[in-house]
């Protein structure tokens, strides 16, 4: 399954509100809202009005994961 981790999309997000303690909504560059969220241990606290990278699916833009490692 080389071909998934391809197909992902890293972008930059702003945390515009938060959901619960791994849950925000956060705003593209261009506008798109979604739902950004982290999975695991958060290796520090995030804040609304920060900016972080998130991993999209093409197939699903409405919801991203949080990812704080340079993903290769």
């Amino acid at each position: 399954m080389d071909g998934e981790k391809k197909d992902l999309i890293f972008l930059d997000a702003k945390l515009v509100s938060q959901v619960n303690s791994r849950v925000f909504r956060a705003e593209l560059s261009n506008g798109h809202g979604l739902t950004a969220f982290f999975r695991g241990d958060l290796p520090r606290e995030l804040a609304v009005g920060e900016t972080v990278k998130v991993c999209l699916s093409p197939f699903d833009m409405s919801a991203g994961r949080i990812v704080f490692e340079d993903v290769k």
